[in-house]
């Protein structure tokens, strides 16, 4: 199937503050319960290890609560280390950062100020992970962060389910709606305008089941990411590797790159 570009609503300035949060709220509510990338846990953890950094810099965090689920996991692997990750997005969540603050959790803060994930990765150094956003970046953006990555000699690691599979998933999209209308008042940080536009007026279920069908269309196949490694050529400074691994029991198929500098 074709890789598309169609841009994603949420991903441009027209979307309102309110439904973008609304989307990467239940966007990181499905990954925490789902823990839909429990085994990207180790490949963090072996990135940890081999560099020697403490400090994790999430890309397009959106409101950045699935990484508290992910840091608790984390630490089953390096209990005796003092783990921190900066949350860092294009259109940070002002009220994400607002709740995570008041969680008294200083091992997990958002960074204040607008930064796009290539920006992040030339100014904050430490270990840079990204979590279902490969698909937003065209083939040309996506190498330009790989890129980034090698000069800079960035520990990365992204991970990503979104896939090129709408017979499979039709269904499921199609339901997204229904399961947001089941869990509205679970998902963090509570809104009443986010109850609003999930019951009164359906903008953010609409705009989630849109987006995902559009993020699908989006989406990488392991050959598409081998094959953009290869295009970045010899880097004898740098490794790279990609690999998929499946989740929740098997349902769904988690695409991944890690990259690292030698030695």
């Amino acid at each position: 199937m074709k890789r598309y570009r169609i841009k994603e609503f949420h991903e441009s300035s027209y979307c309102p503050q309110c439904w973008r949060d609304g989307l990467t709220n239940f966007l990181n509510f499905f990954a925490t319960y789902t823990d839909v990338y429990g085994k990207a846990v180790p490949l963090v953890d072996d990135l940890l290890r081999q560099s020697g950094e403490n400090t994790i810099v999430d890309l397009c965090s959106g409101n950045g609560f699935y990484m508290l689920r992910f840091l608790k996991s984390l630490k089953k692997f390096v209990p005796a280390r003092d783990v921190q990750v900066l949350l860092t997005d294009r259109y940070p969540s002002r009220s994400s950062a607002r709740e995570i603050a008041k969680l008294k959790n200083g091992n997990v803060v958002y960074f204040p100020e607008s930064i796009d994930a290539i920006d992040a990765l030339r100014r904050i150094p430490d270990i840079h992970v990204m979590f279902s956003a490969m698909h937003h970046f065209d083939e040309e953006e996506l190498t330009a962060l790989l890129q980034t990555a090698t000069v800079n000699k960035r520990p990365v690691a992204f991970s990503d389910y979104s896939r090129r599979n709408l017979p499979a998933d039709l269904l499921p999209l199609l339901l997204v709606p229904l399961l947001i209308f089941l869990v509205g008042p679970l998902i963090r940080p509570f809104s009443w305008r986010q109850l609003f536009f999930i019951y009164v007026v359906p903008a953010i279920p609409f705009l989630v089941m849109v987006d995902g069908f559009i993020s699908r269309l989006r989406s990488y196949n392991c050959l598409e990411l081998r094959n953009m490694i290869k295009a970045l050529g010899d880097t004898p400074d740098y490794h790279w590797e990609s690999g998929k691994f499946s989740s929740i029991l098997g349902l769904c198929t988690v695409r991944f790159i890690i990259g690292a500098p030698r030695g």
